[in-house]
């Protein structure tokens, strides 16, 4: 364990008997909600972070055509593709963004015209950036099959039946969100007066994302190696989530804390920098939009719902969907069994 994150060797993924791995994910599920894996089998994703990260690297104008209509009013996707963080004090820390779904590698679902959750992506001219889509759509495809496996240990843990979190891989709405920090004026932040710094362990730093839950199932994510990523303790402590080499940091979403009564953690975490440049890739694990969502056995009852309008009520809070409320109806009728 280091830093309180426990790290737990992925490789025992490749073995029939995996009891020991179910304890380890189950323990970290319960008691932090966070934890790093380590000897990925058949993934090594320093190889592809280049290739895919390129995409901040594309002319200005190519970029623009990515952007969602939010970022350029002459697009006309919305949920998907690049965003360009709101302006405000802090703009210039924020990150960008670039939103990918399932369409990178499964065909584009039939709701893709009248449900904005299967929104089309806009991909980038394979001219320009010849090995990208091939890239994106290998990592893709292969976190979420890892995710599949996290989530059947996770139920064997906990004396679920193995398919309690299961999801069909071309109908669900995951989404994989590559993230660029841009490099700003360290110093310039720490001169500048009322500059809502950030202040751990003694050292100051600017809170590039503030902290937050994720709504889905699990989130699972590449840091690119570079450090910044924090998660929150029980015991309200701040702690550094560590680098490691290609490894993935798994951290439990909202939606798991819902089914299981709280018995799964979806752990408060946030980015602090000092101004370096830095990419990280998360992919927000989802179930289908259609998916009817209940609590599992032995936790509090609560009145079912559909994924889709969980998510929406959840995405149209971040700032770059802000406003898009009106573009979704519930397909029934959505009522929190927690407040976050």
């Amino acid at each position: 364990m280091i830093e309180n994150i426990p790290v737990i060797d992925a490789s025992m993924f490749a073995h029939d008997k995996h009891e020991q791995l179910d304890k380890d994910i189950g323990n970290a599920a319960r008691n932090l909600g966070f934890l790093i894996l380590t000897n990925l089998p058949s993934f090594e994703p320093e190889e592809l972070e280049k290739k895919i990260t390129a995409v901040f690297e594309l002319e200005t104008n190519d970029q623009y055509k990515l952007m969602k209509q939010s970022s350029n009013s002459a697009n006309p996707n919305r949920y998907r593709g690049m965003f360009i963080s709101n302006s405000g004090t802090t703009s210039s820390e924020r990150p960008r963004g670039y939103e990918i779904g399932p369409d990178i590698c499964y065909p584009l679902h039939k709701n893709n015209e009248v449900d904005i959750l299967r929104e089309a992506t806009p991909f980038p001219d394979v001219e320009k950036l010849p090995e990208w889509k091939d890239a994106a759509a290998k990592w893709f495809k292969t976190v979420q099959r890892l995710g599949i496996k996290i989530l059947a240990s996770l139920a064997r843990s906990n004396g679920f039946e193995e398919s309690s979190f299961a999801i069909d891989e071309a109908n669900s709405i995951s989404t994989m969100r590559i993230l660029h920090y841009p490099t700003f004026d360290f110093e310039e932040k720490l001169n500048e007066i009322n500059y809502p710094l950030v202040n751990h362990r003694q050292k100051n730093f600017v809170q590039t994302t503030g902290g937050h839950v994720d709504s889905g199932l699990i989130t699972l994510l590449y840091q690119c190696n570079e450090p910044g990523l924090q998660a929150k303790t029980i015991s309200g402590e701040w702690v550094n989530v560590p680098v490691i080499k290609n490894s993935l940091v798994i951290n439990f979403g909202g939606l798991l804390e819902r089914v299981t009564g709280g018995l799964i953690r979806a752990t408060e975490h946030r980015v602090l920098s000092t101004g370096k440049k830095r990419f990280s890739i998360p992919f927000f694990f989802e179930p289908d939009a259609d998916q009817v969502i209940s609590a599992v056995p032995g936790a509090p009852v609560f009145q079912p719902f559909y994924y889709g309008d969980y998510l929406w009520t959840k995405a149209t809070k971040f700032p770059p969907n802000i406003g898009l409320e009106h573009l979704r109806e519930n397909r029934g009728e959505f009522i929190d069994p927690i407040e976050r």
